[in-house]
């Protein structure tokens, strides 16, 4: 799920210049306008509490593809309220790195729950779901990497870049192969090179010409047989595409390919130049269908921070296919929403009212790397507290659906949850099952983790304006995630409380 990473270290495309911006200049840099028309076309499928008698099973397929946040920064940094098609609540969870606890034996991912207060409604509970992808030796991790560098035309302007240019060169290893395909004119413009081979690599980058836009289909077939030809097992084999056209994203053939090379285990990411040209929702759907990553590259602080952080590359895969099953006890549960996960049908949760199995219409889950996690919020209103929220269907004591025998809830047990994996190489699932108890944990003593993402989830309502924020307001916001901040190796963390100040200036401002 590394979403900026692959695609800014392969900057190697922009043309080595002579000048470079400083930081002053830089921060005063304005960024492309945004089209908001772009975005008023997703779909919105609500984020609506469920009856936890009539549907009181949620399963849904892992899909987290963490772009909603930079997205988010680009329209504040613009002035601009986001939409609230962009505002993805579970991608801005999942942009942020967790201290989940590590797995014990022989298990690929553990499983680790939450449950405290929801800072926007203390009469409602949140509960957090950390998934945990296995750690591993750095040497097993330390896998050699396939990379093609695809571009389809060339601007000579984009010097912001030279030095996450210079990094990217300087972190290549003689395990490291790139090509470099620049179609027209050449074709196969840089031939595999290992990536120690820095000066010639730097060589041929100076020799890139500006050139417009042209036959992106026989540049991505050369990319994909040139990936192919050079495939490592058990490596990263992906190709990376510069584009700096839409006109170049059109063309219904590409999906065709990208779900050739995908099954090929040969990954496609996106690097886009410049937001006026390329439509963001044509964007996404080709990068998730590439299984890949995307991103705009705007700043040079966003290229530095990504590169500094995921210069690494991609997570060593070890799981696939990943979903959650979540059964509520209704004797302790009224209702719940899954927060999040209200744009594409594919990631809509199934709701049922009796156990069933994790079919889910075929519908892939998402591959998870070593190392990786993945955070879940589900908000819930308990037995026993006032209903303030709109619950047209909510069925009695009478109406209810007994528990089938398979179900064994303890006293204080809230949920039960499940999480089905296929190990990576194998086509056997692997099942993790566990309750989720009411601890009586209040919001002031949950862990900086947890009131951290809080916070995220918090903003992300107040940007959607969703119809059960309730209380959320971005300086309950601010000082929970001033509070939670802990430790912020990665720098996220400020980076986030800097965006919600923006945003309370920018909201402020708005009539």
């Amino acid at each position: 799920m590394v979403i900026i990473t692959l695609a800014v270290i392969f900057l190697v495309a922009i043309k080595h210049v002579k000048s470079i911006y400083n930081v002053e200049a830089e921060e005063n840099q304005v960024p492309p306008t945004i089209n908001i028309s772009e975005y008023l076309n997703g779909e919105i499928n609500g984020g609506e509490f469920q009856d936890a008698i009539a549907r009181r099973i949620s399963t849904f397929p892992m899909q987290v593809y963490p772009h909603a946040y930079q997205e988010i920064q680009s329209f504040i940094r613009q002035g601009k309220r986001p939409p609230k098609e962009v505002v993805k609540i579970e991608e801005l969870l999942n942009y942020f790195n967790y201290n989940y606890p590590q797995t014990e034996g022989n298990h690929l991912l553990s499983a680790v729950t939450e449950v405290a207060e929801a800072p926007w409604n203390k009469n409602h509970l949140l509960i957090r779901i950390g998934l945990q992808a296995k750690r591993f030796e750095k040497e097993r991790l330390n896998k050699k990497n396939n990379f093609v560098l695809l571009i389809d035309s060339y601007r000579e302007k984009e010097n912001i870049f030279e030095q996450a240019l210079q990094s990217f060169i300087k972190n290549l290893t003689e395990k490291d192969i790139i090509t470099i395909v620049f179609y027209p004119p050449r074709g196969l413009f840089l031939p595999t090179t290992k990536g120690s081979q820095k000066e010639k690599i730097l060589a041929a980058i100076e020799e890139l010409e500006e050139k417009k836009y042209c036959c992106v289909i026989k540049g991505i077939r050369l990319a994909y047989e040139v990936a192919k030809r050079n495939f490592i097992n058990h490596g990263n084999n992906r190709i990376i595409w510069v584009i700096y056209e839409y006109n170049a994203l059109k063309n219904k053939e590409i999906e065709r390919i990208i779900d050739e090379s995908r099954k090929r285990r040969i990954f496609i990411s996106f690097l886009a130049i410049g937001r006026k040209k390329i439509k963001p929702s044509r964007l996404e759907e080709l990068a998730e269908r590439a299984k890949g990553n995307y991103a705009y590259l705007e700043k040079l602080e966003d290229a530095k921070i990504a590169l500094a952080n995921e210069i690494k590359g991609t997570p060593y895969p070890i799981a696939k296919n990943l979903k959650i099953q979540v059964e509520f006890n209704y004797k302790k549960v009224i209702a719940y929403r899954l927060i999040g996960y209200n744009h594409n049908r594919q990631q809509t949760p199934l709701y049922k009212s009796e156990f069933s199995s994790f079919s889910y219409n075929n519908t892939q889950g998402e591959d998870l790397g070593a190392g990786e996690t993945v955070t879940v919020f589900y908000e819930i209103i308990p037995v026993g507290v006032a209903i303030d929220v709109n619950l047209p269907n909510l069925q009695t004591e009478k109406t209810r659906i007994e528990p089938d025998e398979t179900s064994f809830y303890r006293p204080n047990e809230l949920l039960r949850l499940r999480v089905q994996y296929q190990p990576f190489g194998q086509e056997e699932t692997e099942l993790i099952e566990e309750p989720v108890l009411d601890t009586g944990l209040t919001l002031k003593n949950a862990s900086d983790d947890f009131k951290f993402s809080a916070a995220v989830a918090e903003f992300g309502l107040i940007l959607r304006d969703d119809e059960n924020k309730k209380n959320a307001n971005l300086e309950s916001v601010l000082q929970l995630a001033t509070q939670s901040k802990g430790a912020d190796l990665d720098g996220k963390r400020s980076e986030f409380i800097d965006l919600v100040k923006k945003s309370q200036r920018l909201l402020n401002s708005l009539p």
